[in-house]
């Protein structure tokens, strides 16, 4: 029994430990969205390509979309 629960504790971890949160959306991801050493997922960064918009830009504009 204890081995058991020592394995579902080890279990939950790497679950836990796999997601991220974005910087700029506020969204709890995959770090597979990220790209190495930033702190906003991949889709953020080619949106501010894009548009020309800056990384505060998207903050406030999802802050919004989630305040109203």
């Amino acid at each position: 029994m204890k081995k058991l629960l020592i394995k579902f504790n080890t279990i939950m971890k790497k679950v836990v430990s796999r997601k991220r949160v974005c910087s700029v959306t506020g969204i709890m991801t995959s770090p597979e969205n990220f790209y190495r050493n930033q702190t906003h997922v991949k889709a953020v960064d080619n949106l501010r390509r894009n548009t020309g918009a800056t990384k505060e830009q998207l903050t406030r504009m999802f802050n919004q979309l989630t305040t109203y």
